[in-house]
Order: structure tokens, then sequence, then C-alpha cells
């Protein structure tokens, strides 16, 4: 049974990871435009932020998971977000889902 606070929690889980993927993706776009200036200090920047990109990432859905309090402490309740972020991710076809 998907309660509603699941489906929540589920959506909060999948935007964090989609966001972190913008955010890494537009570092990364960058890459190419940095090699042929040669900017090694921004490159070296770049590489600092995707590497740290991550841990800010967890850290925020973290953050916003906490006022989910009753249920993050629940198994049952992680089966149904499981099961609810099964249903959001069904149509995405990136392969780190």
């Amino acid at each position: 049974m998907k309660t509603p606070t699941a489906r929540q929690i589920a959506r909060i889980i999948l935007e964090g990871f989609s966001d972190y993927r913008t955010r890494f993706t537009d570092i990364t776009l960058g890459a190419r435009e940095r090699f042929l200036r040669a900017d090694w200090g921004s490159a070296q920047h770049a590489a600092s932020d995707r590497i740290n990109l991550y841990h800010v990432a967890v850290t925020g859905v973290m953050t916003t998971l906490a006022s989910q309090a009753s249920c993050l402490s629940d198994s049952g309740c992680w089966q149904d977000v499981h099961d609810a972020y099964l249903d959001l991710i069904s149509y995405r076809t990136d392969p780190e889902l």
C-alpha cells in the first residue's frame, strides 16, 4: 500500500536525484570549453565541484526528508517508498536508476 507519505518521500528522492544529474551534466558540459581555453584552474574547480556534488545532493535530500521522521524509522514505510519510487521511475531510461 503506497501511502501519500511514501509517495512524497519517493518524489523527494527522485527530485534530488534529477537535480543532481542536471547539475552534474551542467558541470561536465563545460569540460571541452575549459580544455580548449587551457583553463586548468577552472577545470580543477569543476572536478572538485563534481566530486562534492554527490555529498551536497544527498545532504539536501536528507535535510528535506527530516520532516518525514516518523516514516523514516519504519521498515514498512520504506517498502512503500520503494514501491512508489519504482512507479515514478518506470518511464525513465537513466542507467543509474
